[in-house]
């Protein structure tokens, strides 16, 4: 992942047992019953999102690679920053950074409707409509880019990728360091205080909270990046 885009995690209590989870699906797709079709369109999908990401790292390469070239300082959080703070509608019309990064969360929205039809088809809670309710509410928050259930499924855990979006404090140097720790708080604020409608309803709410996670480095003290695995 190119720097400044950061992830979030927020453990959901509610369990899932991930064994039972996994052997549903794999029963499901042996059956037969159009899983194939669907299990290829999850698949491509995927793809896509991947494919979006990779861009985003491209975009990041080029205009580091500009600002080598010019010696000056690389625009490249800044320009997050830029879009970080647009609504969502706005994100594709600001300019090619926007658009990609329209891409991934437009990829992220497909990825998630195939993820609750194969839920529905199979029978398994892979996105369960408690965790459709809270991942909505998550991408409603600014500079959230997506968030999406992780690993199995269930109804235990979310994660969301997440933009600077706040303008640097006053007095700050103009080109200093940008960071996406309002976001950070912002979104680990919502959860915390996130009702879902069964909870208004009367029915029992679950308690969400940030974990500590935070990106893996490479040996060389670098970004992982998009890993092909």
């Amino acid at each position: 992942m190119p720097p400044g885009i950061e992830v979030m995690m927020a453990d959901v209590s509610c369990g899932a047992h991930t064994p039972s989870m996994v052997k549903s699906i794999l029963a499901w797709r042996k059956a037969g019953e159009g899983a194939a079709a669907l299990w290829d369109a999850y698949s491509d999908a995927s793809d896509r999102l991947q494919a979006a990401l990779q861009v985003l790292c491209q975009k990041h390469a080029a205009l580091e690679a500009a600002a080598r070239a010019r010696l000056e300082k690389s625009p490249w959080l800044r320009e997050l920053v830029r879009v970080g703070r647009l609504p969502f509608g706005e994100w594709a019309a600001s300019g090619d950074l926007g658009a990609a990064l329209e891409l991934v969360r437009e990829s992220s929205f497909t990825l998630r409707r195939l993820v609750r039809e194969i839920s529905a088809r199979s029978g398994t809670q892979v996105e369960p409509p408690l965790q459709t309710q809270l991942l909505d509410y998550t991408m409603e928050q600014r500079g959230v880019l997506m968030a999406v259930v992780p690993g199995a499924g269930g109804g235990d855990a979310v994660i969301a990728l997440v933009l600077p979006s706040d303008e640097p404090a006053e007095g700050a140097e103009e080109g200093g360091p940008v960071s996406a720790d309002g976001t950070r708080r912002r979104v680990g604020e919502a959860w915390a205080r996130w009702r879902p409608e069964a909870a208004a309803a009367g029915g029992a709410a679950p308690v969400v909270c940030e974990l500590p996670v935070i990106e893996s480095r490479a040996t060389g003290g670098g970004h992982n990046g998009v890993m092909v695995e």
